[in-house]
């Protein structure tokens, strides 16, 4: 597709969308834009303060800077102070200029004044809030926030930000494609990243409208709402899904196109109105912009597609869903029949004979027979939004304006409507012999009589460009005319490049007859060597193949000597060529071409290679290796290997896990209650490294625990999610399952227990033990924090085995040493040498504890164990103190 930009103040006023020839209707289209804008000027569009003037200011300096002569540096003095004076108005109106808050359409109309005021080489206004490109800049990053990013409106915005509303959009994207072109012109790195981000946009729109096309093809208003497709917003669809990137062979651009074909009015909006009467003149510039963006490069229509020179080509018949009016498809004009509109003078019909039928011709007289002697153009009875804006939609229809967005086929930064050679890169546009045809395109550019597009004439030159000479200069029709040389013109068989006939005759007018027909090698219709002959003229005019290679014996060498239709019969080996057979490789291949693959070779033997036994196969490289690491799909494991074959290691699997912390809120740690003395003690400090598994709905708790003497008990607990109960609902509900408390091997199986629940990282709930005694019923209570982990926390050692205490994941289940209570509080030595510290990993003893006991000494009676033996006093006079600590 066409790249859509502008590239400098000096490629802004692209008027026509092909170089026009002056005539009579381009020069009273000239007149009525003059007049027109003349009439802005006494509205005192440019420069007064009333609503209805601050409002469209924007489209009115839109249509003053393209209707300059090249740039603003060119235009007139009054010009230049109207085009200043009006900027100055943006910039320093809050409510409807340069703006506090995004509004679409005040936003929009700065934007595309601006953007062409920057672009014609416009001066900074002094004393201004804002710079040139400070406005531009806002106005832009403002219109980009404000787009609906995502969900069913994605792309699309409202009157004040996100929505849903496809007026509001055109307006948004027509603006911010014009400036695209003019930050791409400055260059900057922070220019062109804007531009990226509206080519974003853009894109975003074209998606957007073409994801909610109606049944007819045709677009709403809101797509979401009662409304019904209209001219303005199918034309709006069109031009953004093109200014998007998508082109006319897209499905919904060619159903928009389609619909408006089918309903082509340039007469009035009425047909399909849902109150868009007043929208007319908008329809008319909307609809031009997209027919003249196809016209300058970026249609892409497929073949049968239907594009802008189709309008008005179907006949004239009522519109096809009448339920919202009746007023008809238009076919296009005459130019020759119509008489000059009255403001333009009022000539009879044929004064427009000169001008090219089509769309524009259509809208451009419809809308000069509507313009009044003041330069006002009247709306045809259809109302109007703002009397300016419509007054500048009827301008920019005439002056052609894309509004600052434009086709560059050739990408030289020169728009197509303006560029002398649209299809070759010429940013230079050197013209040197004037004819509207730039050097680049044209094959003599100090001949004005010879450029694309020329008169032909026969004089051995090619006047037209077109790679051919003197064509339409051929008498008996066989392409080649007298004065390029033929022999006979009367004759269409006899011309200089026409084929020759074996018939003694000059049909080439080369003045030899039959060269290039006889003595030329040739293949007969024999076999083998014999079809090797050279050509003579035949019977009927035509050359035949004599031979001239006589049958020889049979040699193995690829030909069929024998001419028996044979080649080297009888001297081939199993695959059919000269020479012994190949010898076989390890390929996947029938070298030998004995019929069997990579025989011989011990492939899927067992093998003994790195890392155990494997299987031979073949290396890749003609040979055969030892392949171990064969691939059997198993369940995935926690140990650094794709054990389930699917290209991923350890990857997460469904389980979640959870590392407990230390016990919080009111129990500190694990509470027992109603227990005997000497039995377990009523609280145990929780210590770290437990865990907490979340299967499905299951729930598995194991954590450490010490008493106040540092022995250790294990807290085993499993619950479910609760299903239906009473308190079904209740986030964090469980079930108490089966649980375990004890000391090693001592576990005692809990009873029951209720009022589980996990809410967040916090696991509170109670639980049953068995009855000790006095016919008590103890129970414990436990609220842990916890701490989320990897589903896969440490990677496996190895192959799966017995888990040792190594600091390693033996057992491959995501956890190390979890069998071995590493780190929890142990103590070494009796009595007075006791010491305490933790339990660490012992080789194949399993753990030992980390402390030094402390040295015995002499026995006294002090109710201690001075000589580490384990009893207290003992050997002392009288009965000795009983134990402290332990067991009270």
């Amino acid at each position: 597709m066409a790249r859509l930009f502008l590239m400098g103040a000096c490629l802004l006023f692209a008027s026509l969308p092909f170089a026009a020839a002056a005539g009579p209707f381009e020069d009273d289209v000239d007149a009525a834009i003059a007049d027109g804008v003349r009439w802005l000027r006494d509205q005192q569009a440019f420069t007064g303060e009333a609503l209805d003037l601050s409002q469209a200011r924007g489209l009115a300096l839109l249509v003053l800077v393209e209707s300059m002569p090249g740039s603003y540096a060119a235009a007139d003095a009054g010009d230049q102070a109207l085009a200043r004076e009006a900027v100055q108005r943006i910039l320093t109106n809050p409510d409807v200029g340069v703006p506090r808050a995004f509004y679409v359409y005040f936003h929009a109309v700065n934007l595309l004044g601006l953007s062409a005021y920057i672009r014609a080489g416009g001066p900074e206004i002094d004393g201004a809030p804002f710079t040139l490109r400070g406005a531009l800049e806002k106005l832009t990053d403002e219109t980009l926030a404000a787009q609906s990013l995502d969900g069913a409106t994605a792309g699309f915005w409202g009157y004040v930000g996100p929505g849903n509303d496809s007026s509001a959009t055109q307006y948004a994207a027509a603006a911010l494609a014009a400036a695209r072109g003019t930050f791409r012109a400055m260059g900057d790195a922070a220019a062109l990243a804007r531009v990226d981000a509206i080519d974003a946009s853009l894109a975003l729109t074209a998606l957007g409208y073409a994801a909610h096309p109606e049944p007819d093809g045709g677009m709403k208003y809101r797509f979401d709402a009662f409304y019904h497709s209209s001219f303005q917003q199918t034309a709006a669809s069109l031009w953004c899904q093109l200014l998007g990137g998508m082109t006319l062979a897209d499905p919904t651009a060619q159903g928009a196109m389609r619909w408006l074909a089918d309903r082509y009015n340039y007469s009035t909006s009425e047909g399909y109105r849902d109150f868009w009467r007043v929208s007319y003149a908008y329809y008319l510039w909307t609809s031009a912009k997209a027919y003249l963006l196809v016209e300058q490069g970026a249609g892409g229509a497929a073949p049968g597609d239907v594009g802008p020179a189709d309008l008005g080509l179907l006949p004239a018949n009522p519109v096809p869903n009448a339920t919202f009016g009746d007023v008809g498809r238009l076919v296009r004009r005459e130019p020759g029949a119509d008489p000059q509109p009255a403001a333009r003078g009022g000539a009879p019909a044929g004064h427009y004979a000169d001008a090219a039928p089509g769309w524009y011709y259509d809208y451009a007289y419809t809308i000069m027979s509507r313009q009044d002697v003041d330069g006002r153009f009247d709306t045809g009875g259809h109302g109007q939004w703002n009397r300016i804006a419509a007054q500048a939609y009827a301008i920019l229809v005439l002056q052609r304006s894309l509004g600052g967005a434009c086709p560059d086929d050739d990408g030289d930064g020169v728009c197509n409507g303006v560029d002398v050679c649209p299809s070759v890169a010429d940013p230079d546009q050197t013209d040197a012999d004037g004819d509207g045809r730039g050097a680049a395109c044209d094959c003599d550019d100090g001949d004005a009589t010879v450029h694309p597009g020329a008169d032909e004439a026969c004089d051995f030159a090619d006047n037209d460009c077109d790679g051919q000479a003197d064509e339409g200069f051929d008498v008996d029709g066989d392409g080649v005319t007298t004065c390029g040389g033929d022999c006979d013109d009367a004759d269409a068989g006899r011309a200089p490049g026409h084929e020759e006939v074996c018939d003694g005759a000059d049909q080439d007018c080369d003045g030899a007859a039959d060269e290039g027909l006889v003595g030329l090698a040739c293949v007969t219709d024999e076999p083998g060597a014999c079809a090797t002959g050279l050509t003579v003229c035949g019977a009927d005019g035509w050359p035949v193949c004599a031979r001239t290679t006589e049958p020889a014996p049979e040699d193995c060498d690829g030909e069929d000597n024998d001419c028996d239709g044979e080649a080297d019969e009888g001297l081939l080996n199993a695959c059919g060529a000269c020479g012994p057979a190949p010898v076989e490789r390890c390929d996947g291949e029938d070298e030998d071409c004995d019929g069997v693959v990579d025989e011989g070779l011990g492939l899927g033997d067992a093998c003994e290679g790195d890392g155990g036994v494997g299987t031979v196969i073949c290396d890749g490289e003609g040979g055969t290796t030892c392949r171990v690491d064969v691939c059997v799909p198993a369940p995935e494991l926690c140990n650094g290997r794709d054990d389930d074959c699917d290209g991923a290691i350890d990857e997460d699997g469904p389980t979640r896990r959870f590392a407990v912390e230390a016990a919080g809120g009111r129990y500190g740690g694990l509470r027992l209650r109603g227990l005997d003395r000497g039995a377990a003690p009523r609280g145990l400090d929780i210590l770290p490294g437990g865990t907490l598994e979340i299967e499905g709905a299951e729930l598995r708790l194991r954590v450490q625990a010490a008493d106040r003497g540092g022995e250790p008990w294990t807290l085993a607990v499993e619950l479910a999610a609760r299903a239906d109960r009473r308190d079904r609902g209740r986030r964090g509900d469980l079930d108490f399952v089966a649980g375990t408390l004890g000391q090693g091997d001592d576990e005692e199986a809990l009873v029951g227990g209720d009022g589980w629940h996990l809410r967040d990282e916090t696991l509170e709930g109670r639980f049953d033990l068995p009855g000790r005694g006095h016919g008590c019923h103890p129970d414990g209570e436990v609220r842990l924090r916890l701490r989320p982990l990897p589903a896969c926390a440490i990677a496996c050692a190895g192959v799966p085995g017995p888990e040792l205490c190594n600091g390693l994941d033996d057992d491959c289940d995501g956890w190390a040493d979890e069998d071995f209570r590493v780190g929890q509080p142990c103590v070494e030595g009796l009595g007075v040498c006791a010491a305490s510290g933790s339990l660490v990993c012992a080789g194949e003893e399993g753990v030992r504890c980390d402390a030094t006991p402390g040295e015995p000494g002499e026995e006294v009676k002090n109710r201690l164990d001075d000589d580490c033996d384990g009893d207290v006093d003992e050997d002392t006079r009288g009965r000795p103190c009983p134990p402290h600590g332990r067991g009270r």
